[in-house]
């Protein structure tokens, strides 16, 4: 199978079995493009305790097309079994943004216990998640989360209350957390230092709209709101404006 999106000769072995596993719905993966193959890996990452783990050398196929197409697949995949980093020009995830504020950012979502955040089914959004996301149009400084009050909230605050960042985080390598927790009814609150950058990051409860499935840019290693639920976030914090 020739890679659609380029003329990058990637070496695919001959049996993809978690691949398979989450396109059960297509008869042969390998007529998929190598950027195809991916967008599925990317979607479906999260099923690989429940479906099966990847092999050694689908591992490999991941982390060499993740590296092409700058995923954060390829830190996922480091985490699982370190492999031998695929060298070449390849793009850098600090290249992926122009502006520092946000490659910052992206630092403290690669550090998120993303498997937590499913649990609860809290997603990136806000402001930044749309700047982001349409050509860092504006200046965001924030990281805000969004998690639905029906289950997931309570579990998100409860598991907060339990283990503090632990919770939250997988890794603190490289981030400062200089203040405690700050948790109500209403959202969860704590201050990120990163290099001399201070960032607000906050997960807020919503009761007022139900989320439907999230988007997974392949930028981002952590679940994020769809288009439909940004627009009705957005819609909703003008309306907060005006009497």
């Amino acid at each position: 199978m020739n890679d659609k999106e380029g003329s990058t000769a990637f070496t695919i072995p001959d049996r993809l079995p978690f691949l398979q596993a989450i396109c059960w719905q297509v008869t042969n993966v390998k007529h998929l493009s190598c950027k195809e193959m991916l967008n599925r890996y990317e979607s479906g990452w999260h099923y690989r305790e429940v479906l099966g783990k990847p092999s050694l050398e689908e591992l490999a196929f991941i982390q060499q097309i993740g590296q092409h197409y700058q995923s954060w697949l390829v830190a996922e995949v480091q985490n699982i079994c370190p492999l031998p980093k695929i060298t070449g020009n390849l793009p850098s995830f600090r290249a992926m943004f122009k502006r520092e504020i946000h490659q910052k950012i992206l630092t403290v979502l690669r550090h998120l216990n993303v498997e937590f955040l499913q649990e609860c089914s809290a997603y990136f959004g806000g402001g930044t998640l749309v700047s982001m996301e349409h050509g860092e149009y504006r200046l965001s400084q924030d990281i805000d989360f969004m998690c639905p009050m029906d289950g997931g909230y309570r579990l998100l605050r409860r598991k907060v209350t339990e283990k503090g960042y632990d919770a939250i985080f997988a890794s603190r390598d490289g981030i400062m957390l200089p203040n405690d927790i700050q948790a109500n009814q209403y959202g969860i609150r704590f201050p990120v230092i990163v290099g001399d950058t201070n960032i607000k990051f906050e997960m807020v409860c919503e009761g007022r709209i139900q989320f439907g499935e999230p988007n997974y840019p392949n930028w981002s290693p952590v679940p994020c709101l769809n288009q439909t639920d940004i627009i009705a976030e957005k819609l909703l914090a003008n309306a907060r404006c005006w009497p």
